[in-house]
């Protein structure tokens, strides 16, 4: 008994450090988001009235008066998601250089079409604004044909975030088959045609392309399973 008490305890001290170092984690993200928030804020602030409008669509008065009410930004994606963590984040800044409250509005659903669509039709007043992905603008109206948006709808204010796309596994099973590398995993593809399957947040979606092409150049087979999330796609690869 004394034994089995002893496991737990140690088993519990490993799971609350494995809890406090995914927890430092999160909160140095946040931190390192916050400070580059900052830098992009005030030119936000700046340019968000005037660059959201087409030539002659504010007066003067108007462009003068910005902003004399709260700002919407639309999150084409759910709650949790990175985009979503980075508007938040980069809402809270704009509230303090602009003196307006900023409020986030997720507006999941297509792959990111249906927050894009509502913003390239709201007023060129500088008071919707978007925080999305790039490849919500420049690919979804190439292999979408129910996009009802362009580019050109959209005018670019600042890069707020670069975040890299890595390639994960379900550990066991990666242990199990030894893959500790791309070229590990496309081996393991080869032997098995049409058995390895990989996740992303829908159809259209960077990485379901990305591995579309990794399948293209190395002549591989697999099974592309869209979820509505990553995060979804993510606990699918956990539980196995």
């Amino acid at each position: 008994m004394t034994q089995e008490l002893s496991r737990t305890t140690e088993n519990d001290t490993e799971n609350d450090k494995e809890t406090h170092m995914k927890e430092r984690e999160i909160t140095a993200r946040r931190r390192a988001i916050k400070g580059g928030m900052k830098l992009v804020a005030a030119a936000l602030a700046v340019m968000a009235g005037t660059m959201a409008a087409p030539a002659g669509a504010q007066t003067a008065t108007q462009t003068a008066n910005w902003p004399n009410k709260p700002i919407r930004i639309v999150v084409p994606f759910p709650a949790g998601s990175t985009t979503d963590t980075v508007a938040r984040v980069l809402s809270e800044q704009l509230s303090k250089s602009l003196g307006q409250p900023v409020i986030v509005e997720n507006k999941p659903g297509a792959n990111g079409l249906i927050g894009v669509a509502e913003v390239a039709k709201s007023p060129a007043d500088g008071y919707t604004l978007l925080v999305t992905n790039s490849s919500s603008i420049t690919i979804n109206p190439q292999v979408y044909k129910r996009s009802n948006y362009k580019p050109k709808d959209l005018a670019p204010v600042a890069l707020v975030v670069e975040a890299p796309f890595v390639l994960v596994a379900n550990p066991e099973w990666a242990k199990k088959n030894s893959i500790g590398s791309v070229g590990d995993l496309v081996r393991y593809a080869t032997r098995n045609p049409g058995k390895l399957s990989y996740g992303s947040a829908g159809p259209g979606n960077i990485a379901h392309l990305s591995f579309a092409m990794l399948n293209n150049r190395e002549k591989i087979q697999t099974t592309h399973v869209p979820y509505k999330s990553a995060s979804q796609a993510e606990m699918a690869v956990i539980s196995g």
